[in-house]
């Protein structure tokens, strides 16, 4: 996965934040702007439908908010 990020052009992969049980964050910055953000992979194999679900509803809380 760490392969997958630098190929990404926009970000430099700065530091492994940690994970969660079915995430990995990273914290990146934009190369344009200098911008942190954090970057959460998240593995889809293997969820259930309720675990997509709240997956889901997680993407749609952290949209919704500015932080």
């Amino acid at each position: 996965m760490l392969s997958s990020l630098q190929e990404i052009e926009f970000i430099d992969k700065d530091k492994y934040l940690g994970h969660g049980g079915f995430a990995q964050v990273f914290r990146v910055r934009h190369k344009k702007d200098s911008q942190i953000y954090a970057l959460k992979i998240i593995n889809l194999n293997g969820l259930k439908r309720q675990e997509l679900m709240a997956l889901k509803n997680e993407i749609e809380i952290h949209q919704q908010i500015s932080h």
